[in-house]
């Protein structure tokens, strides 16, 4: 996939991807959706993003779930 700025543009400069997408920062309480949207905004704007985020929740899943333990 070449890079091309309507869908993999990096996040704003002086913006953090949460801040543009109007959530909090991230944190341990952070919703999957909120996570998914943030995953996604951070590869990019536009459908493939979008997508590319949908395909990262899961991976981001199963590495909480190990991260998790670490925290108990």
């Amino acid at each position: 996939m070449s890079w091309t700025p309507t869908t993999c543009s990096p996040t704003s400069p002086g913006r953090s991807g949460s801040a543009q997408l109007g959530i909090a920062r991230p944190s341990l309480t952070t919703s999957l959706a909120d996570t998914q949207a943030l995953l996604a905004r951070y590869n990019g704007t536009g459908p493939d993003a979008q997508k590319y985020g949908q395909e990262l929740i899961g991976l981001y899943q199963v590495l909480e779930n190990y991260n998790a333990l670490s925290r108990v």
